[in-house]
């Protein structure tokens, strides 16, 4: 997955998770009070449009950082015992909560968990010979490395 896709992939959770909450801050704080008559309407719309600029603003800024954290990198293991290594990268991988997909003779695909998922990409192991290629979100590559 490119950093654009994973990038509007956070961002448009994002915006949902803010506009709900919006709706929610809008329902339960503004609705139904009256504005402070010192207040005029253009200086209450230019703080509306001042606190929706600068929210929207994070959102960018923490979409960035989770695209970033979520790309995809890959990692090339050296496989020697070909039943040892698959008990130790299924014991690695579902040690950070991540299930078995699909398995086949040669590709083991891991999906993420529940909580975190709509986020979270899957994990795949190819094993060639004499080695494996483990492609998976690069935070998690390094812990997968260090189980192993």
């Amino acid at each position: 997955m490119n950093f654009l896709t994973r990038f509007l992939k956070v961002f448009i959770v994002a915006l949902l998770f803010s506009a709900l909450g919006g709706f929610v801050f809008y329902e339960v704080v503004i609705a139904g009070h009256k504005m402070n008559s010192d207040v005029s309407p253009d200086q209450f719309r230019t703080t509306i449009y001042a606190g929706i600029g600068a929210w929207v603003g994070f959102i960018l800024f923490v979409s960035i950082i989770l695209a970033f954290a979520g790309m995809k990198g890959t990692l090339s293991v050296p496989v020697s015992d070909r039943n040892n290594f698959l008990q130790r990268i299924n014991a690695a991988i579902t040690g950070l909560r991540y299930r078995p997909l699909s398995q086949t003779e040669n590709l083991l695909i891991y999906k993420p968990p529940v909580i975190g998922g709509l986020l979270a990409e899957k994990i795949s192991v190819q094993l060639e010979q004499g080695s494996a290629i483990i492609t998976g979100p690069r935070g998690l590559l390094k812990k997968i490395e260090q189980r192993l």
